[in-house]
């Protein structure tokens, strides 16, 4: 079942305590009478379609999960029971909300409802209860662990917000980018590409780097992948997976295989060898966000899937390797 983005810091409520508890399920769009421009970055983000994005609906459909709906649908206690409530993903009440007063990073004494400032909105334990989760059948065992990577990268850039919250003025924006998001993508990575005759074959290295993460890339998810292409100019193509692998079967808890992902500090190193001697190599790196293959038996538009973080081409020298710039 997916995981996605799920704890965020929109800014203020915006009507009087009274109204928070008119509709449990309207209330929230209280808010974006006076926090309008917040309200339309959290409606395209993933926090809005928590539960109604398409993977996730179509896992949902097949397989509802309490333990899913916890962080997906955070504001009910049954999502089949209220799926008007549930629809509404992780909104401005999941993160604001305590009881009728409206928790902020700041308070400007003048809103129409009590509110109080909470420093931990402004921190990474503000995000860590749904992406740092162990699986319900393996307690110890990370589901979700983009915290402890950060944490053991020696926190890097700060806390989470600093890239998933940039400021906007004198205000954070609440669109959250992330996976979904191509200039983020972008910048996680650093890539390195080399290429060299090898006898009869051509070979290409790419070094990757999460210079722009501070975490794991891919992470979050245990689905998602990170593909790795070469190809030439005869249509010869190598790909490979990276990614968080594991052994699982019905009724047994999943059992980790191995990890190959991105580290948060460090290189991966990824060698893919095209059979002739190529004079041009061509190469991409691409986040999904289930394996290829998946992707393809779901059905689902490929665009909601996939995402590209970067792709060029080199030419090969006859006897020498080369580098990308």
């Amino acid at each position: 079942m997916r995981w996605l983005w799920v704890i965020g810091l929109l800014a203020a409520c915006a009507e009087p305590a009274t109204s928070l508890d008119a509709g449990r399920a309207s209330s929230a769009k209280a808010c974006e009478d006076c926090h309008a421009e917040e309200a339309r970055e959290h409606a395209r983000s993933a926090h809005a379609g928590a539960f109604t994005s398409p993977l996730f609906a179509r896992e949902w459909a097949l397989a509802p999960s309490a333990f899913c709906a916890r962080c997906h649908a955070p504001r009910v206690a049954n999502a089949l029971d209220e799926p008007e409530l549930a629809a509404r993903g992780v909104d401005c009440e999941t993160c604001h909300l305590d009881g009728d007063t409206v928790r902020a990073t700041r308070v400007t004494g003048t809103a129409p409802h009590p509110s109080r400032v909470d420093p931990a909105l402004a921190t990474t334990d503000a995000c860590r209860g749904c992406h740092q989760v162990d699986f319900p059948s393996s307690p110890g065992q990370a589901l979700q662990d983009t915290v402890a990577e950060w944490e053991a990268a020696g926190a890097p850039g700060g806390a989470c917000q600093r890239c998933h919250m940039p400021r906007a003025g004198t205000r954070r924006r609440h669109d959250f980018p992330g996976a979904r998001d191509q200039e983020t993508l972008a910048r996680a990575l650093d890539v390195r590409v080399s290429a060299a005759h090898d006898g009869w074959s051509t070979q290409a290295t790419l070094a990757l780097e999460a210079a722009g993460a501070g975490h794991a890339v891919p992470t979050g998810d245990v689905f998602r992948r990170l593909v790795v292409r070469a190809s030439d100019d005869a249509g010869g193509e190598r790909a490979v997976e990276l990614g968080r692998h594991f052994v699982f079967s019905d009724g047994a808890p999943w059992r980790p295989l191995r990890d190959d992902r991105v580290p948060a500090v460090g290189v991966r190193e990824v060698t893919l060898r095209l059979r002739g001697r190529a004079s041009r190599v061509r190469w991409a790196v691409e986040h999904w966000s289930v394996p290829p293959e998946t992707a393809a038996r779901t059905g689902l538009p490929r665009e909601t899937l996939h995402r590209e973080l970067a792709r060029g081409a080199l030419d090969v020298p006859a006897t020498d390797g080369a580098r990308a710039p």
